[in-house]
């Protein structure tokens, strides 16, 4: 009884982050996910087709994460929109509770509850998680900076080395992540090596054994179709000078004035973020000048600049790589703003309730927008009506 007690007050509190966290996101992405949108779109239908069967699978296993999920759900259920989306609102929550995970190591329980409901009420996350495409795999960067996480805070031995290498080959199978396996691996070269001089020989091989047999089906596909190395490193088929000056054009600018993404992915021509978020992301980017000497800080600068890189280039990473570090800045801005306004009022507790209250009302009414954008403009808009007009029938 005294240790079930003990364990209660000592993991209370990230229970009911996490607990927060599955609950509202699994509540936005699963809620009428069979009736918004009612019908599939043709990137859907063409998604879909690629999982259709066990052959077309090996033949391109690009994205297998979702794809063995799509897999099974086309077999139970082929025709059910709610079932052949789901493989990517579960993906969405797990991608939601491993932000939990990194942000509360860096910057504690009430941050990694701030970036959560942001990221979890973001309308373009919303609309990738709530369809049966691959795109919410590229928010999945957050999986290895969990990894990382968990690698140099764990005090246990095997678990965490297991769950490192599933996670990176795993991670092999989306577009562009080798990049930032490759540069991961040199920068925390140490670590590693560290980690792996804790392990007998057999087991040493036994983990290099495992990796090399969950990375055997892309490496089989590449021997017969040695073109997919293109996507794999997240490269286009043909460079272009221009084409790259206008893609790195429009990260800024689909991000803060005007997007140009997709209807199936956002709302035609309003930008990412809004005002709140903006002004929060300058602020974050500001107070994380003066810790820029810090490991959290490289990282986020480091994965920054890699996935910036990716996306000019061109090739099948989209911007959905930014945005988990995007938001995690943000919230660093929000709890910078908080620190300082509760510095100039260290006792007044009026001023202190004021400004707490100020704070949570921004990021509810920013929660609201996006909610509002995705839920009711987005599925209401023409240019949606329009794109989401496949039937299931049609995969």
């Amino acid at each position: 009884m005294n240790k079930t007690r003990v364990l209660i007050l000592k993991y209370w509190r990230v229970a009911t982050a996490y607990s927060i966290a599955i609950i509202l996101s699994g509540i936005l992405l699963l809620l009428r996910l069979t009736s918004k949108p009612a019908k599939l779109s043709s990137v859907e239908v063409n998604n879909l087709r690629q999982a259709i069967s066990w052959h077309t699978i090996e033949h391109n296993p690009l994205n297998l994460p979702i794809r063995l999920l799509e897999r099974v759900v086309i077999y139970f259920a082929p025709h059910n929109v709610m079932m052949l989306r789901l493989p990517s609102a579960i993906i969405g929550i797990v991608i939601i509770c491993l932000l939990v995970g990194v942000v509360r190591h860096w910057y504690g329980l009430k941050a990694a509850v701030v970036a959560s409901v942001l990221l979890s009420t973001s309308n373009i996350f919303l609309a990738d998680a709530r369809q049966a495409t691959p795109e919410i795999l590229m928010f999945g960067l957050i999986l290895l900076m969990a990894m990382r996480s968990w690698l140099l805070h764990s005090s246990r031995k095997i678990l965490p080395v297991v769950a490192v290498i599933i996670a990176l080959a795993v991670s092999l199978y989306i577009p562009g992540f080798i990049w930032f396996i490759v540069v991961g691996l040199i920068w925390q070269f140490r670590l590693v090596l560290r980690r792996i001089k804790l392990f007998k020989l057999w087991q040493q091989i036994g983990l290099l054994g495992t990796g090399s047999i969950l990375i055997l089906p892309l490496i089989w596909s590449i021997i017969l179709r040695p073109s997919l190395l293109y996507s794999v490193f997240g490269l286009p088929t043909h460079f272009n000078i221009s084409t790259m000056i206008q893609n790195l054009y429009h990260i800024p600018q689909n991000i803060f004035i005007r997007s140009s993404l997709l209807p199936t992915q956002l709302v035609p021509h309003i930008p990412i973020l809004n005002i709140f978020e903006i002004v929060m992301l300058i602020l974050g980017v500001y107070s994380l000048w003066f810790f820029r000497k810090s490991e959290r800080c490289k990282s986020l600068y480091g994965l920054s600049l890699l996935a910036i890189i990716l996306i000019t280039i061109g090739g099948p990473v989209s911007i959905n790589l930014l945005l988990p570090i995007l938001y995690i800045v943000i919230t660093v801005g929000i709890f910078y703003m908080l620190e300082n306004w509760l510095f100039i009022f260290p006792v007044n507790p009026i001023a202190r309730a004021i400004g707490a209250l100020m704070i949570a009302g921004a990021i509810g009414v920013s929660c609201w927008y996006h909610i509002n954008s995705y839920y009711v403009v987005w599925q209401n808009d023409p240019a949606t009506q329009v794109v989401f007009s496949q039937s299931a029938d049609n995969i």
